[in-house]
């Protein structure tokens, strides 16, 4: 009873313990052995919040879950590396340390690296990234500049686990406005910034695949003109004097081509004797500048044939003949009416949006 009595007394005042300890008690030797202070030391350490379930298993009464230690090996200074990993069943705590110490018996197991930060593992993929086109470098871009900001990027990679990914997922809904489909998104790039540290060595799971992606509700659904507007359209885009407008719609309706396949196709492009158009050229807007590439994919750098009808043809003939009189020709179909140089996709829907109002047109 006195010991206990004392073990609660020592973690309110170690200094008046000493004291205590040496002038009014016997215990001494217990003190000199460290049994009384080895004791204070874990009770004020967990103060009650991990109850050990078995070697390397402890549950956290506060989060409700299970917390795996694994034990790596030491590091170049001679310091024990640790691992740690939730668990919301035992069952799965277990059969991770299974697999763990199965890796060691094998040799499998990584040997200890000098820790790397995430925020410098990122930049360290971000440069791997070799061949990629500029459009998914920029997505990739905003994607490194989001985790960045948030506070799992200063934390190592060995030590962020599947509560830090759910962190940061909580920090994307409560700090921006990015729906799931974006959110999942990162959570794409993050899994595959661990996936190269797991070639590496560096770490012995991707803890993004221990979260489950968030659910989307809203999926994006096309929205099309049906067979009236269709026919208003045609009937109105006639006389309309906008040269760049009735292209923009004869592309849209008669080839479902996209905007950018647009403002990206030319002249050398149409094959007029064999009927055939290749739609090859693509132009976007990256970080303010437009770049020409391919196609969205694969399957979008096609050949399909040109339409036949007659006031397609007549205004393909007429857009030709005023570009050849006004600039001497031009290698785009759609251009600035005042340059004669290819336009940014994001300029089409201007025009676009005139049109729709005048004629009390919905836009799509």
């Amino acid at each position: 009873q006195d010991k206990d009595l004392l073990t609660s007394f020592y973690l309110y005042n170690k200094a008046r313990l000493n004291y205590f300890l040496c002038k009014d008690y016997n215990i001494i030797n217990d003190l000199i052995q460290g049994k009384i202070l080895m004791q204070t030391k874990k009770l004020s350490r967990n103060n009650g919040k991990y109850k050990t379930v078995e070697k390397g298993i402890q549950y956290d009464n506060v989060s409700k879950k299970y917390l795996l230690t694994l034990y790596i090996g030491k590091d170049t200074n001679g310091k024990q590396v640790r691992n740690f990993e939730t668990f919301t069943r035992i069952k799965d705590a277990r059969k991770r340390k299974k697999e763990f110490e199965a890796q060691k018996r094998l040799n499998q197991a990584p040997q200890p690296l000098i820790k790397t930060k995430l925020s410098e593992y990122i930049a360290i993929y971000f440069n791997s990234l070799v061949g990629r086109s500029p459009s998914t470098i920029d997505g990739y871009s905003r994607i490194c500049k989001r985790i960045n900001k948030c506070s799992i990027s200063k934390k190592y990679l060995q030590d962020i686990g599947k509560a830090d990914i759910e962190f940061y997922i909580k920090y994307l809904q409560v700090n921006t406005r990015m729906k799931a489909q974006t959110i999942n998104k990162d959570l794409c790039f993050l899994s595959a910034v661990f996936d190269k540290a797991y070639k590496d060595e560096l770490i012995l799971r991707n803890p993004v695949k221990l979260v489950d992606k968030l659910r989307v509700v809203e999926k994006f659904t096309a929205d099309f003109y049906n067979k009236d507007e269709i026919k208003k359209i045609l009937t109105l885009i006639k006389g309309y004097p906008n040269k760049n407008v009735k292209l923009t719609f004869y592309l849209g309706l008669y080839l479902g081509l996209r905007r950018g396949e647009m403002v990206g196709l030319k002249w050398e492009n149409i094959d007029f004797n064999n009927k055939k158009i290749k739609i090859i050229n693509n132009r976007i807007n990256v970080n303010g500048k437009v770049i020409e590439k391919t196609p969205k994919s694969q399957t979008s750098n096609r050949i399909i044939p040109l339409p036949q009808n007659s006031d397609f043809i007549e205004c393909l003939n007429n857009v030709k003949q005023w570009q050849d009189s006004k600039f001497g020709g031009c290698a785009y179909l759609i251009v600035n009416p005042q340059t004669g140089k290819p336009i940014c996709p994001q300029n089409l829907k201007r025009g676009l949006s005139l049109f729709c109002k005048k004629f009390n047109l919905r836009e799509i």
